[in-house]
């Protein structure tokens, strides 16, 4: 399977971190599971669930909607 980019994201900030899948779904209180988040890094799950994405960014200090502003400027930008 290939990545997605918010795959690629979630396993980036995760290893800023320095956190494991593990640690990070201990940081979502049982709301993502290992598995889940394996399968988002792996690109197995392409378009994870809104609810997945939020608690994600939550447990990693992140804004949902800044990064999403983000990456829409960086996709732009690559592709001007």
């Amino acid at each position: 399977m290939t990545q997605n980019p918010f795959g690629t994201w979630l396993a980036e900030a995760r290893a800023e971190k320095e956190w494991s899948q593990e640690q990070l779904a201990t940081e979502t209180k049982g709301e993502v599971s290992v598995k889940t988040i394996s399968a988002i890094e792996q690109g197995r799950i392409q378009d994870p669930r809104l609810s997945t994405v939020e608690s994600l960014c939550r447990a990693l200090g992140r804004s949902f909607f800044a990064e999403a502003q983000r990456y829409n400027a960086e996709t732009l930008e690559a592709s001007a």
